[in-house]
């Protein structure tokens, strides 16, 4: 197996993503995997981008290590490069290391709780130089007229534009709602069902209204009074 540092560099904008990679074989092409740097090689295409190997590793450990030395919180705030977290924080071995692998536990609503809980706290997106970064190329591609929101034409394409599997976005929630129905379990099949007496205060509902004004949210639940109406 080998371990190592690598930096992969944008020809055409000088841009920069420094990583870490386990592999094999050193030939398998690998050319990160952040969400950046791939939409980036698929724009500018993989030709203008080069590949450097920074240094080799014995062990997977020593690699992280290097990686969270040069992948900072000072190396995000550049404007040149396409990172968008601190290094040491991905990868199965580190995954695995720290517990993070949600397949190994029983999902109780404790363990979502701290699994969100440490979700909200490593993302890259909340943190103040990640948002001044983001926020600037937004600006960017505003003033240059690149950003859909300025086009409602093109913003009304791309949010309809075609899946790998070729139907619009439209196409499936027409096959969603069509296969919810059939299943029964459409809200529109309840918002059309029957009244709904209320177990609290003995009104006759509709479904929206039921859910709206009684039920749980009932006042004679609230106040503690109950009409004692049995719902079948």
């Amino acid at each position: 197996m080998f371990y190592y540092l690598y930096e992969i560099k944008n020809k055409i904008n000088g841009k920069i993503y420094v990583g870490v990679h386990k592999t094999k074989n050193m030939n398998d092409g690998y050319m990160g995997s952040g969400k950046v740097i791939q939409d980036a090689i698929k724009k500018h295409g993989i030709e203008n981008f080069t590949k450097v190997i920074l240094e080799m590793f014995d062990n997977s450990n020593d690699m992280f290590l290097k990686e969270t030395e040069i992948v900072t919180d000072e190396f995000l705030a550049r404007d040149d490069v396409y990172n968008l977290r601190r290094g040491g924080s991905g990868g199965f071995d580190y995954i695995n290391a720290h517990g993070l692998n949600i397949n190994l536990y029983e999902r109780t609503d404790e363990w979502r709780a701290n699994l969100s809980r440490r979700m909200s706290e490593n993302n890259p997106s909340t943190r103040p130089e990640v948002k001044i970064k983001n926020g600037a190329r937004v600006k960017k591609m505003i003033e240059s007229g690149r950003h859909p929101f300025g086009d409602s034409e093109k913003q009304r394409e791309l949010s309809n534009r075609p899946r790998k599997d070729g139907r619009t976005k439209s196409e499936v929630s027409k096959e969603t709602a069509s296969r919810m129905v059939e299943d029964g379990t459409h809200s529109f099949l309840k918002m059309n069902a029957d009244k709904i007496p209320c177990e609290h205060c003995g009104k006759i509902a509709s479904y929206p209204n039921y859910k709206r004004w009684h039920g749980t949210k009932c006042r004679a639940n609230i106040k503690g009074i109950n009409f004692g109406v049995n719902v079948d």
